[in-house]
């Protein structure tokens, strides 16, 4: 498994930078060489319940302002063993960090069975992101997308439209619920 979550890691560029809030203010991306990518197996010890193993997850995984804003665990029970893995939002989405899980399983699987992946070169997450900060940069308040979004908010009053599915968030910020 050490051996699939570092193939996973260097084969994804995003995995490979992160950011640093610098004393002046500015946000710098740093860049590191995806070969240097070493994960190694961690032992944490018996969690005794899913509280303690929720805790561990979500207190051990680093924030964006770290290299490793990610991570992977095995959960071993009687039975067997629960994998799972956490990313920041840095790194990818909902429906990416889906895709990485059957990723990661067809890595694995290859990898036990000792026969190649059979999986195609990704594309840049990197240069997908340039391509968006590029094109919202050419963005005014006379493009299409920007009168819509505009428009809409003006309609209701000013904010964006609302539901009832309460998301934890205050006016105070980001609010965790307790059951997490």
């Amino acid at each position: 498994m050490t051996r699939t979550v570092n193939t996973f890691l260097r084969r994804h560029d995003t995995f490979s930078s992160w950011f640093a809030a610098e004393p002046d203010g500015s946000i710098v991306r740093h860049v590191m060489d995806p070969a240097a990518i070493d994960f190694v197996p961690t032992a944490h010890g018996v969690k005794d319940s899913a509280d303690a193993i929720r805790a561990h997850v979500q207190d051990e995984t680093p924030g964006p302002f770290s290299w490793d804003c990610f991570t992977f665990g095995a959960i071993e029970h009687d039975s067997g063993f629960t994998l799972y893995a956490a990313f920041d939002h840095l790194v990818t989405e909902g429906i990416s960090s889906a895709l990485a899980l059957v990723e990661l399983l067809q890595l694995y699987s290859s990898e036990t069975q000792g026969v190649p992946s059979g999986l195609s070169e990704v594309g840049s997450y990197v240069e997908y992101c340039a391509g968006e900060r590029s094109g919202s940069a050419e963005l005014t308040l006379e493009s299409p997308h920007v009168e819509r979004w505009v428009e809409l908010v003006r309609n209701n009053g000013g904010t964006l439209p609302t539901f009832p599915l309460d998301l934890g968030v205050s006016s105070s910020g980001y609010a965790r619920p307790a059951h997490l």
